[in-house]
């Protein structure tokens, strides 16, 4: 007889023992990405953030200088009838000509410009987020709890919204690391599986970038993620086109740049079976309805999308040059891949075994759901490389194509087996660029505050003809008692043209940079955070 038909609770201890393994990985990455009890501060992350607020409060998708004043530029005149542009966190703000609801009543303060992070539409007065709705929506359940549980959040209980925010981000990145675990568990072995989802978890910028705040990416990399699990089990079951296609609309929602994986995915549903392609199709409609009928209602057009009408203006500030694809493929390419602050191969490395998986992918007939995913990697990366910013203003590593980490982590698959078993100098490479890459990525987790490196001062001391990068005001402030008056500073900004040969210097490299001050720049991160969580307006 068979032992588990005689004995039944083994069989139910195979059960639990194999649904603890997803448990802890899911719970230990997500313990690890929120352990920091760091929100990374950005602007990027703001009208993702407040978008759920709007909903509950408001009943829409969108932004007014009245309900949201600290994301507008405001002009003020004072008794004397002088004007400056100012910013309020609320009406409440004090002027000396009374409070700033007072003022704007009496028409002596009105908004003149949105911040960058929110675009105007063809309705006069309304604004929505430069980046769409996706990621908002998304994080709209764990705000309504917090927002009914701490009895309304606008204006009252910024840390929790930004902490909550923060929260639905781990969330995400975790998530997608057990979908990655699942996909893998299919096709490798077990250990396989657990090196392949901790490097793309702790060993890329996933956990330093996407984990830390509400930025597009977190839920994009889950949605994608999800679109590669049942797309690599169509194959078994042609229903679950329905969900690939629904998980992949959902993450061109969050991030449209993600579109290329939803059209290379309907390509070769196309060519190998089309009943499938169908139910892709159906499945990612609502989806797409949605999409276009808000950038209709919003911009006029369903092709419309946020970030392309705020683009211009942007690239033009930054570049003069108002083409958002001016940047030359194969400078974007070199930076994003190779450059010291920002190349891929620079901060995660173990990523660059997938090249392997590549090749043996095309020898494994069981990994040709593969394919899609190669080719809307090279697309999404195009994309990447021609931005106008490949840098990515003020950020962290490859942020610009931090969202493609899922589909390379996959690409990983037909060689991590192969790797673990290879010779001993392959293994002591894969584990040192694993040891690497999880290791810089701790760093910016910890002690990555924004403008440490990517707006570094510089000095000019007597006799200068080169500035001296500092680490920070304390250290000004000593040179200037030593000096005097001839100390002159400058801001090494990276996001302006003369100072943007620093992505290529190893010697003032961003990682040997936070290395060198992990522990001021983590004070100085914490200091940041509290005074962004109390002033909305920074």
């Amino acid at each position: 007889m068979n032992a588990e038909r005689r004995h039944p609770t083994l069989r139910s201890h195979g059960l639990v023992q194999s649904a603890a393994y997803p448990v802890c990985v899911f719970l230990a990455v997500f313990l690890v990405y929120i352990v920091n009890y760091d929100v990374l501060i950005g602007n990027d992350a703001k009208s993702n953030t407040f978008l759920p607020v709007s909903i509950l409060s408001e009943g829409n998708l969108s932004f007014t200088a009245d309900e949201a004043p600290f994301m507008f530029v405001w002009r003020a005149r004072g008794p004397a009838g002088n004007e400056r542009n100012v910013r309020i966190a609320n009406f409440a703000h004090k002027f000396r000509g009374g409070t700033a609801r007072e003022m704007r009543d009496r028409g002596d303060l009105w908004p003149v410009a949105p911040s960058y992070f929110i675009t105007p539409t063809r309705h006069e007065g309304v604004y929505v987020s430069t980046f769409g709705p996706g990621v908002g929506l998304f994080a709209l359940p764990l705000v309504t709890a917090g927002y009914v549980l701490n009895g309304g959040l606008a204006g009252q209980n910024m840390a929790l919204l930004w902490y909550l925010s923060k929260v639905v981000a781990a969330l995400a990145v975790a998530g997608s690391a057990l979908i990655l675990f699942f996909i893998a568990q299919r096709h490798v072995s077990r250990k396989g599986a657990l090196i392949v989802t901790g490097a793309y978890a702790f060993g890329t910028c996933v956990w330093s970038i996407s984990s830390q705040a509400l930025w597009q990416h977190g839920p994009t990399e889950l949605f994608v993620m999800l679109g590669i699990y049942f797309l690599s089990r169509i194959g078994a079951r042609r229903n679950f086109g329905y969900y690939c296609g629904l998980a992949l609309a959902a993450a061109v929602l969050c991030r449209p740049t993600s579109a290329p994986l939803a059209v290379t995915v309907g390509l070769y549903l196309l060519m190998i079976d089309r009943a499938a392609l169908w139910r892709f199709i159906v499945g990612g409609l609502p989806i797409a309805i949605l999409l276009f009928a808000y950038n209709y209602h919003y911009f006029g057009s369903p092709l419309d999308f946020g970030q392309l009408v705020q683009g211009a203006g942007i690239a033009a500030s930054k570049t003069g040059s108002a083409d958002v694809w001016q940047t030359p493929l194969w400078l974007g390419a070199a930076g994003l891949l190779f450059s010291p602050s920002r190349g891929l191969l620079i901060f995660s490395p173990v990523m660059g075994f997938a090249a392997w998986g590549v090749v043996r992918m095309w020898h494994a007939p069981s990994m040709g759901w593969l394919k899609p995913v190669l080719a809307a990697l090279m697309l999404m990366w195009i994309i990447a490389f021609k931005w106008f910013d490949w840098w990515g203003g003020w950020s962290f590593g490859y942020r610009p194509i931090v969202d493609t980490m899922p589909l390379l982590a996959v690409l990983l698959l037909p060689a991590i087996d192969t790797i673990l078993t290879s010779r001993i100098w392959i293994r002591m490479a894969f584990a040192a660029t694993l040891l690497w890459s999880v290791s810089v990525q701790y760093i910016g987790a910890f002690a990555y505050d924004i403008v440490g490196w990517n707006d570094r001062v510089a000095v000019f001391l007597p006799g200068d003809t080169e500035p001296t990068p500092v680490v920070d005001s304390e250290e000004i402030a000593r040179l200037r008692l030593v000096h005097g008056s001839e100390l002159k500073a400058v801001r090494l900004d990276i996001d302006r043209p003369e100072n943007r040969h620093r992505l290529w210097s190893l010697g003032d490299s961003q990682i040997a940079y936070y290395l060198a001050n992990f522990g001021r720049a983590r004070q100085r991160k914490k200091t940041m955070m509290d005074l962004w969580i109390r002033d909305p307006t920074r």
